[in-house]
């Protein structure tokens, strides 16, 4: 018969053994599953100690000693997180976290020691000239080296875990255990940027980039048959911009390593490092007083700093820091960032030569009632010019007055702003710094065509009309082609005066006062 309880009147019986035996099988699964989790979170602590157990010791012993010490650390450290973890001190998810940092961090300081040796003698290359001559490590390289090496005087060191399972390193007092100096995370010995800093070369860095900008020719009439040429990159309109372009590459200020690297190895500054404001004031006052030092032995009657050299002092003053990754970084002051544009610029203004050619204003002189003149100075020195520039176009070929092949080639009286080389019966013409399988800019089949790199014209028409002029004017001199000896007054056609830049005015002037012939 039912039970009726509140109105309520089951239509089966309950099975309280099922429902006991179903109870217990969860109770049973939890408490295994629990198990399986304390199983797991003792399986880390075990692996842990086995990674510190397993660890194989490098060649250098001071760092091996580090290691064993903070193996030992660890091993306490394991033991007391899980002690903590099952008396409820601390979560699971905190154990985990403290687990996977130890073994990160270990991980880090034993492949460290691993091959610690193998990269000193690395770093120690990079400061070594190459057999070029070339250093790879830059100033500021050398004296994270310096840090580093401090760091890993591991006869003086202790490694310390914090709380949170990272690995740390410093100096300390062998007396007290006091620590000294700085505190290190052990990642920063690994971070291949805190032992790799290249030395930026700036000129060469410089005519890299400007060596292919092409130049702009500039003419100016000056009158009187004179004029000026300017051929220089340094004219083109976006010439300003360009040399911003160049800097910003150089020298940017999102790249402060390369910056000090401009200052430091390029000759702006001598650098004086430091980490805290004491540092930095000890180290000012420590070059004031060595500067008035100075002054004293040499016997000057005034020993005070004056502003320049007390700008100067604050210049080479340089503050590092290590950034939020760990990487040791130079922070510059912004005279210090204008100081490493200011350098690569002139490396610009320097490499960039201006090419100034040209010929002066004529000036003639009456001899007295119109007799006979001769050539006033400049003018003879034009008319030498042009001679010369035609003897310099034959010999740099190994040509006689004949034009007949007598001697060897002579390169030497060719305009020194190119290279050149004899081939074959040609001159090839090369920029100065031209590279080994780069092209010749020119290739020169004959004296004429050579007129340009020997003599002054604003145009290569007018170049090897002055070749000609000059050829006329030596030939003459000497006696050949038949003709007799001239004086000294040179000779020409008119086609030939006004190619040179002569007007018409001028040359019946100059023929007038016996200056020229017209022939």
């Amino acid at each position: 018969m039912a039970i009726e309880y509140a109105s309520f009147v089951p239509t089966q019986k309950i099975n309280w053994a099922e429902l006991s035996k179903d109870l217990s099988g969860q109770i049973y699964q939890i408490g295994e599953e629990r198990q399986k989790k304390r199983d797991e979170l003792d399986k880390i602590a075990a692996d842990n100690q086995a990674m510190l157990n397993a660890w194989q010791p490098g060649k250098n012993q001071t760092f091996n000693q580090a290691v064993l010490r903070g193996a030992d650390q660890g091993r306490v450290l394991i033991k007391q997180w899980n002690d903590q973890l099952k008396r409820g001190e601390i979560s699971a998810v905190d154990y985990k976290n403290k687990m996977n940092n130890m073994k990160e961090y270990w991980g880090i300081l034993a492949q460290t020691a691993k091959t610690y040796d193998d990269r000193y003698l690395e770093v120690i290359k990079r400061q070594t000239p190459d057999e070029n001559g070339k250093i790879q490590a830059s100033s500021f390289e050398i004296d994270m080296f310096e840090d580093l090496a401090q760091m890993a005087d591991l006869s003086k060191s202790a490694t310390q875990w914090d709380n949170d399972g990272r690995l740390y390193m410093a100096n300390t007092d062998q007396n007290n255990g006091q620590i000294l100096g700085n505190i290190y995370d052990v990642r920063t010995v690994s971070l291949p940027d805190n032992i790799i800093a290249n030395r930026v070369y700036v000129d060469e860095s410089v005519n890299e980039i400007v060596k292919n900008w092409e130049p702009k020719v500039i003419f100016k009439d000056l009158g009187k048959g004179g004029e000026l040429n300017i051929e220089s990159a340094k004219e083109q309109d976006s010439y300003k911009i360009m040399v911003e372009n160049v800097v910003n590459t150089i020298a940017s200020d999102n790249n402060p390593r390369a910056q000090i690297s401009v200052l430091t190895d390029n000759g702006v500054i001598v650098p004086y490092y430091y980490k805290t404001d004491q540092e930095y004031k000890t180290k000012k006052e420590q070059q004031i007083n060595r500067l008035k030092q100075l002054k004293i032995d040499a016997g000057a009657k005034d020993t005070e700093i004056t502003k320049e050299e007390l700008d100067k002092i604050e210049l080479s003053l340089v503050r590092k820091e290590q950034d939020r990754n760990g990487l040791f970084m130079p922070v510059l002051t912004e005279d210090q960032k204008k100081a490493a544009k200011d350098r690569v610029r002139s490396s610009v203004d320097i490499q960039l030569t201006e090419r100034v050619t040209g010929s002066p204003q004529q000036k003639w002189t009456t001899s007295g009632g119109g007799g006979d003149g001769t050539a006033d100075e400049k003018e003879q020195q034009r008319v030498n010019e042009y001679q010369r520039g035609y003897m310099t176009s034959l010999d740099a070929f190994g040509l006689d007055e004949q034009g007949k092949k007598t001697k060897q080639p002579d390169l030497s009286g060719l305009d020194n702003s190119y290279k050149y080389r004899y081939v074959n019966g040609t001159i090839q013409v090369y920029r100065l710094n031209h590279g080994k399988n780069e092209s010749p800019l020119a290739i020169i089949k004959s004296p004429k065509g050579l007129a340009q790199y020997t003599v002054y014209g604003k145009s290569v028409a007018e170049q090897e009309a002055n070749y000609e002029l000059g050829r006329t004017q030596y030939r003459r001199s000497k006696g050949l082609d038949g003709a007799p000896k001239q004086d000294n007054i040179p000779s020409a056609t008119r086609a030939e005066w006004k190619k040179s830049g002569w007007t018409d005015a001028q040359i019946n002037e100059a023929v007038r006062l016996k200056k020229i012939k017209v022939i």
